[in-house]
């Protein structure tokens, strides 16, 4: 591992670049999937979740193109309700893949997600989310599984922070 040895006394200058955050890029991949356009990502952190979130999207239909320049999402031709469990199990915001879903198709069947060691975080409050948009929801052999018929929205109140869900609530 590489590492810098600051000696006192100097003053430090230049400039460093860095790559944009993988977690607001894991969900804007999913959100740029949501219109029937092109939406070209910049500042991309080209790591392995980014990766695998563009082998989960193109699973499910999206149009997903990565270059050194950023990443193009088309989802005009979104077109499967169920994402592959093994890439949903690998990272924890695959499971944003579920509003998207709902939103475009009415229903969605995607993995628990897996993809951290922070311990449980489960996703009953995704659940409850697009419960209150009108959707019905079950757990079952490992997914969940949400159909509607047409959502709308609500007010919706959690009794504590989760990023997830406001996303995937937004999302859908």
């Amino acid at each position: 591992m590489a590492k810098f040895v600051l000696t006192g006394g100097r003053f430090l200058e230049g400039s460093v670049t860095i790559s944009g955050a993988k977690n607001s890029t894991l969900a804007l991949m999913v959100a740029s999937s949501l219109g029937k356009g092109d939406v070209f990502l910049t500042n991309v952190p080209l790591n392995s979740d980014v990766y695998t979130m563009a082998d989960i999207l193109r699973s499910i239909g999206v149009r997903v193109d990565i270059s050194d320049e950023g990443v193009c999402i088309n989802g005009a031709d979104l077109n499967n309700y169920q994402p592959p469990y093994e890439l949903i199990r690998k990272i924890r915001a695959s499971f944003y893949t579920a509003g998207l879903l709902l939103a475009r198709l009415g229903q969605a069947e995607v993995a628990l997600p897996g993809g951290d060691e922070i311990g449980s975080r489960p996703v009953d409050f995704h659940m409850k989310g697009f419960q209150s948009l009108g959707a019905d929801v079950a757990v079952e052999h490992g997914l969940m599984i949400a159909k509607s018929s047409g959502l709308k929205g609500s007010n919706f109140y959690i009794n504590r922070a989760s990023v997830g869900t406001t996303v995937n609530v937004i999302l859908a």
